[in-house]
């Protein structure tokens, strides 16, 4: 029997249907091209460590829009990527890719947000922009039928 991450954090009630609204999804998407601008303006300035931070904050967002749009509504990171895992199986234009990327800025995110010794990043930022950039642009495909929006992302780098 396989293990259905996404599946198990619905049971656990990390995961739940919601009556989501469009403003809900639009302002999700509003912010997740934000936080890439904001992203890029420190990629700017060589703040890896607040590009990073900037990044995660527009995937978790533009994720976060997709779910909503799915009519659930999260109380949980991880859970987000498990439903990244699971919309790798279920759509073509998601991959194992999207859902590694969810994981590692988490990750890296976490680290620098609590430990208590600076981070140096190994990562190359304009990369993980480039790739954020892509997944926003793919979230925003997917749930372009229900709402209208501006995008207001900078270009990429």
């Amino acid at each position: 029997m396989q293990n259905n991450g996404f599946e198990n954090c619905i049971k656990s009630g990390l995961i739940k249907k919601a009556n989501t609204k469009q403003s809900e999804i639009t302002q999700s998407i509003k912010q997740a091209e934000f936080f890439l601008e904001e992203a890029y303006d420190q990629l700017d300035s060589d703040k890896k460590e607040a590009a990073l931070l900037m990044l995660y904050n527009a995937l978790f967002h533009a994720t976060r829009a997709m779910l909503f749009k799915d009519g659930y509504k999260e109380k949980s990171h991880y859970c987000l990527q498990q439903y990244l895992l699971q919309k790798s199986k279920e759509e073509i234009r998601f991959t194992l890719d999207d859902a590694n990327l969810f994981d590692q800025l988490r990750v890296k995110r976490q680290e620098i947000q609590y430990e208590f010794t600076k981070k140096y990043l190994n990562e190359n930022i304009e990369e993980l922009y480039n790739q954020t950039e892509e997944f926003i642009e793919k979230a925003k495909s997917y749930i372009e039928k229900r709402i209208n929006y501006e995008p207001t992302g900078p270009q990429s780098k």
